[in-house]
C-alpha cells in the first residue's frame, strides 16, 4: 500500500471526525432562506406583430419595476418602497404575451401578497396612464373647439364637426395603441429558494470529509506514533511485527534451526521491558536444548535513561562497543562473521544509540529484535533503527 493511502488509513478517525462536523454545518447553513411566489399576467393586444409584441413586453418590464408602479403596491401592503423593488423580478416570456411578475420575501404568505399585489398596481397605472391620455387629447380638443370660433354659423358647425371627428379619432387609437395588460395568473403559493437541508448537509458531509481525507494523504506519517501491529505494517511495508509472547517464540525456533547465528535485542524506550523479552527468548531456548550465553549489555547513555542496563554478574558495560572489547562483538568483522554450530548462542542487549548500532552495520549472522513500547515510538525513530538493522533481518517488538 502506498504512503498517501497508508496515511489516509491510519488517519481515517480525521475523515469520519470531518464527515459528522460537515454534515451538521451544512444543515445548519441550508434550508429555505427565503420564499419566492410568482403572478402571471397577459398583454391584451389587437393583431399578431411579432415586433409590436416585443415592444410591449419590454414596455411591461419597465413599467412593472418603475418607481409609480412599486410605490402603488408598496403602499397597499404598507411596506418600504425601495425593499420591495429589491426584493421583485418581472420577466417578459420571449416570443409570448406572459410577463411573470416575482416577489421573493421571508416567508410564504409575504410573498404571495406583494407579488399579487406588484401585478395589479401594473394594472391600475397601465389603466391610468391610458385614461390620462384619452383625457390628455379630450382636453386639447376642448381647447380649439373654444378658440377660433367662426363668424358664419354654418361654417362654425362644419369646423366642430370635423374637429370632432378628428378628436375622436385620436382617442381611439391612443385607447387601441394604449399599453393592456391584465392578471390572469394571481400568485396562490409560494415555493422555497436555497439548498434544501438535506441536499446541504449531503454536500458539507463530503466536501469536508474531502478536504480531511486529502489533508489526511498529504500530511507526513514520520511523527505519526505507532499503537499497534497493523499499523506499524501499513507504515513500513516488509518490516516484521510481532507481539512479545509471539515474537519470542519465533525468535527461539528460528536460533535454534539456524544455530550460528546470535541475537541482539535493541532497546527503543523501555530497557525492562527489551530485558525481559530477552529473558524470554533465553527461557524458550532452554526449552529447546540451545546452550545460552546472555554476555554483557549494551547500555545506552545516561543522559538518556538514568538508570543503566546491567550486565552479567552486576557489571555495568557502556553498550555494545563493551561487548566489542570482550570478544563478543568483533567490530572489524561484517557480513557472516559470526560463531560455530556448537558454540553457544549469544544473546546481547543493546541500545538505540548511534554508537551502538554502528557496530551492528551490515552483519547478517545476527539476528536484530528492536523492543519498543506501544504508543510512545513515532514511526521515523523507529525506521532509523529496523533500516540500521536492515542486515540483521529485524524484527519489531510492540510490548503495551
Amino acid at each position: 500500500m502506498s504512503q498517501p493511502l497508508s496515511s489516509l488509513r491510519l488517519r481515517w478517525r480525521w475523515v469520519v471526525g470531518a464527515f459528522l462536523v460537515g454534515l451538521l454545518l451544512g444543515a445548519l447553513v441550508s434550508g429555505p432562506t427565503s420564499y419566492k411566489a410568482t403572478s402571471i399576467m397577459e398583454i391584451t393586444q389587437s393583431g399578431d406583430d411579432s415586433l409590436r409584441i416585443q415592444q410591449l413586453g419590454q414596455t411591461v418590464e419597465s413599467t412593472a419595476t418603475s418607481s409609480v408602479v412599486v410605490a402603488d403596491a408598496a403602499r397597499s401592503r404598507r411596506i418600504s418602497a425601495s425593499d420591495l423593488a429589491a426584493r421583485l423580478t418581472v420577466v417578459w416570456k420571449q416570443d409570448s404575451d406572459i410577463v411573470n411578475v416575482t416577489v421573493r420575501a421571508a416567508d410564504a404568505g409575504s410573498a404571495v401578497t406583494q407579488a399579487n399585489a406588484v401585478a395589479n398596481a401594473i394594472t391600475t397605472v397601465a389603466d391610468r396612464q391610458s385614461a390620462d391620455q384619452v383625457n390628455q387629447i379630450s382636453r386639447e380638443g376642448d381647447d380649439l373647439l373654444t378658440s377660433g370660433t367662426l363668424a358664419d354659423k354654418k361654417a362654425e358647425t362644419e369646423r366642430r364637426t370635423q374637429l370632432g371627428a378628428a378628436i375622436a379619432g385620436q382617442q381611439s387609437d391612443a385607447v387601441a395603441g394604449a399599453t393592456s395588460v391584465q392578471l390572469v395568473g394571481p400568485a396562490r403559493t409560494a415555493d422555497p429558494t436555497g439548498i434544501p437541508r438535506p441536499v446541504g448537509a449531503a454536500l458539507g458531509a463530503f466536501a469536508l470529509a474531502a478536504l480531511a481525507a486529502a489533508a489526511a494523504m498529504l500530511a507526513s506519517v514520520g511523527r505519526l506514533r505507532v499503537r499497534d501491529p497493523k499499523q506499524l505494517d501499513a507504515l513500513l511495508p516488509g518490516v516484521r511485527v510481532r507481539s512479545a509472547l509471539a515474537g519470542a517464540g519465533e525468535l527461539a525456533g528460528r536460533l535454534s534451526e539456524s544455530r550460528g547465528r546470535d541475537l541482539v535485542v535493541v532497546a527503543m524506550d523501555d530497557v525492562d521491558a527489551a530485558q525481559d523479552f530477552r529473558a524470554r527468548v533465553v527461557d524458550l531456548l532452554g526449552v529447546h536444548g540451545v546452550p545460552v550465553t546472555t554476555g554483557p549489555a549494551a547500555a545506552p547513555t545516561a543522559a538518556r535513561w538514568p538508570v543503566p542496563v546491567g550486565g552479567v554478574d552486576g557489571a555495568h558495560p557502556n553498550g555494545v562497543a563493551d561487548a566489542a572489547a570482550q570478544g563478543w562483538i568483533d567490530p572489524t568483522a561484517h557480513g557472516d562473521a559470526g560463531h560455530d554450530d556448537d558454540e553457544a548462542v549469544r544473546v546481547i542487549l543493546s541500545s538505540s544509540d548511534d554508537g551502538s548500532l554502528s557496530l551492528l552495520d551490515g552483519r547478517t549472522r545476527l539476528l536484530a529484535v528492536v523492543v519498543a513500547t506501544a504508543g510512545e515510538q513515532r514511526v521515523d525513530d523507529l525506521q532509523r533503527v529496523v533500516s540500521r538493522l536492515r542486515y540483521a533481518d529485524p524484527t519489531v517488538i510492540l510490548t503495551s
